[in-house]
This record gives structure tokens, sequence and C-alpha cells, in this order.
């Protein structure tokens, strides 16, 4: 097993295990020769035996010079080697050979290790260790030989008012910043051949607010601060306790409650919107589809227009391989990750791009989808060496993955070519591309489940959740398309008068809208998502389409979620395309601040218009199920029933006028009054 830097050292490189001075191999001094072996005097019998033949004594011979230097020698090592032990604590070498012999472990009754307060417990995958919170234990098939673990447990007063033991203790009172410590402090040590992998369990101590979410963390001695580790919360336990394998034991490692969320909001611009800066809600950070990779490890960049970096809002430009979400181009980015010299040509001109001082960008955050499995190692290597340049210049780097497949069998998400600790490890920020399905938003539902398993992934503070401003169409079999209402509407009805073709001026008219083909459109809503949908039906009552609106109330919903699972952020795409529902810029103003309460779930509004000519005769707004009535006016010849949702046109009827025909007039009617004439008179 290759012990990692900031781990304990096994037996053999320890400074705490008592042991005889050895001189290191690269020492400028000759090692120490041993003696060579003494032939004894007497090679057998008794030499106290008077009558034993061979316990005649030695002949003498002269003294020899040469003889004294091995004497001198060994005995200028043994007065070194006396003097040495004077400074260690007693030390029985018989007992350390007997253990190493038969791996019995440490004599009860003669420590060497005890005499400095260090007891240490024997660890194998039959005899784990528990100390006030945490269980040590060995996977099952993982071999060690002599191998002790010692835990010293400090509560969060005593480690935070700096109360530490002198020995043995391995890290220095610090808090991750916002963070609060959930359990004691745990200093661990080590002695013996470690297994390949070792299982951690720790208890938060009584009274943890569990609400914002747990996370472990290690001591890394190297940068001497605390630092996250991977690990999940074991089904069905209520307790808050969270586990994690380890290929090393760690310094010492403890639980952490999160702070409150930061509430990052970013919104992404692709190439096809508009940028409107006024929609931009204050705060937001702004993700520009901006460039694209080339094979030879350049860079395709285009700044959208309107965006100005260096102004009021932080602009962090994305790197993707496609334009268009259905047309992924995996080829570039295989060519350049399969190849190390392409790898970082191509890290060195994001690093570029990014750090370029007149782009004035806050950093860079790389969106490549669809690659295949086998280059997931290429794939992390180049968030690390990116990460690396991008924070040595004082640039973040955000990765935005796709969300894994959950291998129900297994019990397992399979993540492809994204190894999600690693890269949570190297970037800043991670963004989820949660599925589009509105229904997995749901209480119990996939992207819940998702989030559990990701914040053991990732500290929960550098996740994003990703949703789109724009309606779901539910195509069926699996596939949930983002699209404008009134595009979709535009599809599947059209504009249905009563009656139809014709009518007398002064006529009452009922206009509708009606599913193409003899359809039907139902509306409601879905109260454990705070979406309303409208359906399409057939003449059985069968559904056949199904589109998700995503007005405030539903945005608001997918936001709160965030919230509750204490998440750094979230990124909203499309939220600039035709199509997207009123109320969404304040709704996601609210979310920046913390302020606001839930919007009532809206229903979608069809504007009707009675056109003549160019001349409107009547407007009004109802909801896509309800009829519109009017009259039918007087003096046209004709007019135009025009349905529109959004801006887009969902249908269009043209209704003929009958002008009523002018009713005869009677004979006396029509006759001319003549005066009767009066006779003339003489003048008098």
């Amino acid at each position: 097993m290759n012990t990692p830097p900031d781990s304990n050292l096994p037996r053999h490189e320890t400074r705490l295990i008592p042991r005889p001075p050895r001189r290191p191999r690269d020492s400028q001094s000759p090692a120490p020769i041993a003696p060579p072996p003494v032939r004894p005097q007497f090679p057998a019998g008794d030499p106290d035996d008077p009558d034993d033949p061979l316990s005649s004594p030695p002949r003498h011979r002269a003294p020899r010079f040469g003889c004294r230097l091995p004497a001198l020698a060994v005995g200028a090592i043994t007065l070194s080697l006396v003097l040495v032990a004077l400074f260690l604590p007693p030390l029985a070498l018989h007992e350390v050979i007997r253990e190493a012999l038969t791996d019995a472990g440490p004599s009860p009754t003669r420590d060497p290790l005890a005499a400095r307060g260090l007891v240490f417990e024997r660890l194998t995958s039959d005899s784990p260790v528990e100390a006030r919170g945490l269980a040590l234990s060995v996977p099952p098939g993982e071999t060690s030989r002599g191998y002790r673990v010692r835990v010293a447990a400090l509560d969060p007063a005593e480690y935070l008012a700096g109360d530490v033991p002198e020995t043995g203790w391995n890290c220095a009172p610090d808090l991750p910043a916002g963070h609060a410590l959930a359990s004691r402090v745990y200093s661990l040590l080590q002695e013996g051949t470690p297994p390949a992998r070792l299982s951690l369990r720790l208890v938060p101590v009584e009274g943890t607010a569990l609400e914002r979410g747990l996370e472990l963390r290690v001591w890394n001695a190297t940068h001497a601060a605390w630092e996250f580790v991977p690990g999940q919360v074991p089904a069905g336990d209520g307790s808050g306790a969270v586990l994690v394998e380890m290929s090393y034991l760690p310094r010492c490692v403890a639980l952490f409650r999160e702070p409150p969320s930061a509430r990052i909001l970013g919104v992404t611009l692709a190439p096809s919107e508009t940028f409107d800066p006024a929609r931009l809600p204050e705060g937001a950070r702004l993700y520009p589809a901006t460039a694209r990779p080339l094979p030879d490890g350049r860079l395709h960049a285009v700044l959208p227009a309107g965006v100005e970096p260096g102004g009021v809002y932080r602009v962090i430009p994305m790197v993707q391989n496609f334009e268009d979400p259905a047309v992924i181009d995996v080829a570039t980015v295989r060519v350049l990750l399969a190849d190390p010299a392409l790898r970082q040509q191509h890290v060195r001109a994001v690093a570029a791009f990014a750090l370029y001082e007149e782009n004035a960008f806050s950093g860079v955050a790389l969106d490549y989808r669809g690659l295949p499995v086998e280059l997931r190692p290429a794939f992390t290597a180049f968030v690390r060496d990116l990460a690396a340049l991008l924070h040595a210049g004082d640039a973040t780097l955000t990765v935005i993955l796709p969300a894994p497949v959950f291998d129900a069998p297994g019990r397992r998400w399979l993540t492809g070519a994204y190894d999600w600790g690693a890269i949570g490890q190297a970037a800043d920020r991670v963004a989820i591309a949660l599925p589009a399905d509105p229904e997995a938003w749901g209480p119990g539902g996939a992207v819940e489940d998702l989030i559990v398993w990701a914040t053991g992934q990732i500290s929960r503070s550098d996740l994003l959740l990703e949703v789109s401003a724009l309606s779901i169409e539910d195509q069926g079999e699996g596939l949930f398309v983002p699209v404008s209402p009134g595009e979709v509407l535009t599809r599947w009805s059209t504009v249905q008068l009563e009656p139809a073709g014709q009518a007398e001026a002064g006529q009452p008219v009922i206009a509708q809208l009606a599913g193409m083909g003899g359809v039907t459109l139902r509306s409601g809503v879905d109260e454990a998502i705070a979406t309303a949908y409208l359906a399409l039906e057939d003449a059985d009552g069968s559904e056949l389409r199904r589109l998700w609106l995503t007005d405030a109330a539903a945005l608001q919903a997918r936001l709160a979620l965030a919230v509750r699972a204490n998440l750094g952020g979230v990124l909203v795409r499309d939220l600039w395309r035709t199509g997207t529902l009123p109320g969404l810029a304040e709704v996601l103003a609210a979310y920046r601040v913390g302020t606001g309460s839930a919007p009532d779930t809206s229903d979608l509004v069809v504007i009707w218009t009675v056109r003549a000519g160019d001349t409107v005769i009547e407007q009004s707004a109802t909801s896509p199920g309800a009829p519109f009535r009017f009259e039918v006016p007087e003096h046209y010849p004709a007019v135009s029933v025009e349905a529109r949702l959004d801006g887009a046109v969902l249908g269009r009827a043209e209704l003929t006028i009958i002008q009523p025909e002018p009713t005869p007039a009677s004979s006396d009617d029509n006759a001319a009054t003549t005066p009767t004439p009066e006779p003339d008179t003489p003048d008098s």
C-alpha cells in the first residue's frame, strides 16, 4: 500500500515506536559492523567439572595488538548504544521478537508504549476498534500483520481550547471556514503492517443539528488544514453517522456541520440567446457559452454580444464540446485527452484564455459531455492540471458533470468517465446536470437520492444544482425536452368555433382550443412538485403527451430543494430563451438574498383576439382549456379569431359575417303624404 504523505507512517517508519536507532541508508558514516561470532572456549561439557576431559583451560597465547582493534570497536559501539538507550523507554527485545514471530500482540504487562501513555489496540477484520463514537474496522478479505492502532479522542470544547495531549496528538486546534464541529476529534496512530483498506464510522455528538448535513474531514499535515473526504450516510441510520472507506489511516478525523448555503446563483447564456442585463438578478454570476475545443488543443472562443467582463456581474466563460446539447462533439475531446502532449497543450490554452488580463474573467467552467468511460483517468488528470494552473492565477474552476445512472441491482451510482471524488477535490465548484423529468424532483425522487449520494462525494458547499427555466415536454419513452409552451401548443392544438365558418351579426360564438385529430387538452397541477401541466388525451382519455409548465411556483420548488440540502447554489439554464413564463427572474432574485414566499402555481394564459383586418374588435384572456365567448360584430364582412400563448400563435379561424337583409317596407309606410290643397280665398 502506498502511504499518503499526510497519513500515519507504518511501524518501520514512525518515530513514536521505541526501537534501537538505525542509521539512514544514505548516511555518510559507515554502518556499524557486527562482530564476528565468538567460538566458545569450551565446545562441550561442563567447565566446572574437573573430571570432564573437555573442561581443560585453553592454551595461552601471546597477546597480539591486531586482535585488540575489534574489541575496541565493539566496546565503542556498545557504549554508544548504552548512551542512546538512556533516552529511550524500556524495551523488552525478547517480547518484540516474540510478537513478530507469533503475531500474538504485545504483552499485557510489559507493553513498552504504555509507559508513554500510548496504548495500542489490535485491529483486524475480526477485531474492530471502537472509541467514543469512532469505529475502525478492516473489510473482510484484507490482511495485515501485527497491525495495531491507538485512538485519542477530545470533546469539541477541549479541542478548540487547545487542551490537547502533549504526546501522540497530530492536529492543531483549527476549523474549516464557516464550519462547526459535530463530533469529537480523533487523533490516530498506527504500527505494524496496515491493510490496503480501512473503514471508519463516525457518530456526531448528542444534540447535533442534522438539518444542514454533516461531512467528514481529515487533517492534511502538508497544508495544516482539514480536508473533505468522500463518505456516505448508511442507509436507514438515523444517528447522522458517516461511513468512509480509506486506503490509509488519517492523522486526525472529525465530523463537521456545514455553514448555511452561500446561495450562489449562476445563469448560463447560450449562443442562440439574447442577453438582457436587466433580467440578471443582482449578485448573480454569468456563464456564457463562449468556447469550444479544437483538435490541436486550442480554443475557438467568441464572447456573446452585450457581455461586459469586469462589470457589476462576474463572468465565468463556459468551455463546451457542443453548441446544441443534442449534438455533442466527443471525437475532439477524445483526441485531446488520449494524447498527453495534446492534453497539456489544451490545459495551457484553457488557462491562458481564462487568465488573460484583458478578459477580466473570474474563472472558467468546463462542460465536456458524453465522454466514454475509458477516458476517466485522462479526464481526471486534465481537471487536476487545469485547476492547478487556474488557482496559481487566482481563478476558479467549475465543472459541470452529467447525472450518474443508478444501478438498482448493484445499489450503486455509475459515474462513467467522471470521477466525482477526484474532480470535487480539484475543482472549486461542481454543477450537477440533473434529469429533466419534473417528477424526479418530488419527495423521495431521483433528485433527492442523487443529492444524498453526491454530498457524500463532494462537499455540499461546492455543489450547484443545474435547472432549466423552460417548460418540459414529456414526449414519452423517457424523453423530456425543454420547450416553449407556445411552440408545443401550436403543434398540439387548433382554434375551433361554434358555429363554424359563418355567423350572423350579433350572434354569440364560442371559441376554444381543440386538439388536432380529435384529441383534447386537459389541465391540472401536481401538488407534490408544485407544477402545473397540460395533457393531450385521445378520445378514450389516454394521455398522449404532457407539457410541464415551469412557472414561478415550479422554479421556486426546485430551488427550495437546493436550500433544504444546504447546497452551495444553483446554475440556471435557458433563462434568456423565448417562451419562459413570467416571474422567474423575481424568484431567482428572492433565492439569491434568501427572502420571499412561495408563489402560487400559475396557469397558462391564452390571449384571444377578434380582428377585422387590422382593427381589433375584441380581446380577452382565458386558460388553455377554457372557452372564449363573443358576439359577432356588425358592419364587417368577416373577422378572424386568433389564440396566442407567450407570443406564439396557437391557431386562427376565419368567420364570415352574414349581414341581415333589409326588411321590405309596407305600402302605407312607403306612401307619400300629399297635403290637401286649400281653396284660394279672395282678399277681403
